[in-house]
């Protein structure tokens, strides 16, 4: 028995894939959160030359890529590109999202 959860309208028309995640509980705005997570190499030969300008250049290129790829769930849904190369950089975009998600999740400790 699960949870239905609403798919349809989160796949892709050009290749029929979607995003990596989709949370139940709504997020900022009444919206549910979608993430697309992504890995490059700046290593790559297609990459290189711009990989040696700044860290982070092709991880934010990644996330653009992603970002535009999921343009149409921008009204329903609050997406989020999670790009990092994989030498360790994230992307512009994936460290604000993190800066945001930081304070959301509060521990505590009963002794």
């Amino acid at each position: 028995m699960g949870i239905p959860i609403p798919t349809a309208d989160l796949l892709d028309g050009q290749d029929g894939k979607r995003p990596d995640g989709l949370t139940l509980i709504t997020w900022h705005g009444g919206r549910s959160l979608v993430w697309d997570v992504t890995v490059v190499s700046p290593l790559a030969a297609s990459y290189v030359d711009r990989a040696a300008t700044d860290a982070g250049t092709v991880a934010d290129m990644a996330a653009t890529r992603k970002t535009e790829k999921y343009s149409t769930l921008y009204l329903a849904y609050r997406f989020e590109p999670l790009a990092v190369e994989n030498l360790g950089v994230f992307s512009s975009t994936t460290l604000n999202f993190i800066s945001e998600l930081g304070p959301e999740f509060v521990f505590t400790q009963e002794i």
